[in-house]
């Protein structure tokens, strides 16, 4: 997908989104209100901000907000970090841009999404009947994505709800039992010692 973006210079733009949208777990909304001014590459985070205290950016009709109605700090992964070296600063102060440098609307950015990437990849990537894949995917799945990764990477549970926004999640809790069946299955494959042979071993020694 990122690459099928890359690979045509029209959709360069929106494969640095699908890589924020992957490794922030941002919503679209949020991304694309996103400023420099919210990027701190010294300490390698970045904050989502909700400005609703202020009365000044409320007047001037230029206050961001969240569905969670406060402000949170995310981790910049590596990958992301090299996207963000890449992008060309705007005068406008804003981070992510639609094509030939326009503001990121939400709508056009599905629009663009399902036309030129869902679309012509999801024949590669067939859909089951009755079932949901590929074909199915929109921006919001990227949220969905990193919730998943960022439980089976070993992010705790706290750490994943202040990244998403989430005091309480029915997203966040259906990935947790994921998480789960994920380290099942790490230690099923585990080998560890067995507590015979490790006995056997021991009274031969004290013989």
């Amino acid at each position: 997908m990122i690459k099928h973006c890359e690979s045509t210079s029209d959709l360069l733009w929106l494969a640095y989104v699908i890589i924020a949208l992957a490794h922030l777990g941002v919503r679209i909304g949020e991304l694309s209100g996103l400023r420099w001014s919210d990027v701190d590459l010294a300490n390698n985070v970045i904050t989502v901000a909700d400005e609703r205290a202020s009365r000044r950016k409320r007047l001037a009709g230029t206050m961001r907000t969240t569905k969670g109605k406060r402000s949170r700090i995310i981790p910049i992964h590596p990958r992301l970090r090299e996207v963000l070296a890449t992008i060309t600063r705007g005068t406008d102060g804003r981070v992510f841009h639609a094509e030939r440098g326009g503001q990121l609307r939400p709508r056009n950015v599905l629009t663009v999404f399902i036309r030129d990437v869902i679309e012509p990849l999801a024949e590669k990537s067939p859909t089951p009947d009755g079932e949901i894949g590929f074909e199915h995917g929109r921006l919001h799945s990227f949220r969905h994505f990193f919730v998943s990764q960022a439980f089976l990477g070993g992010a705790s549970e706290g750490e994943i709800r202040e990244w998403v926004g989430h005091a309480d999640s029915k997203m966040v809790e259906h990935y947790r039992h994921l998480g789960r069946k994920d380290a099942v299955r790490r230690m099923e494959q585990i080998s560890f010692v067995d507590p015979d042979a490790s006995e056997q071993g021991r009274s031969g020694r004290d013989k």
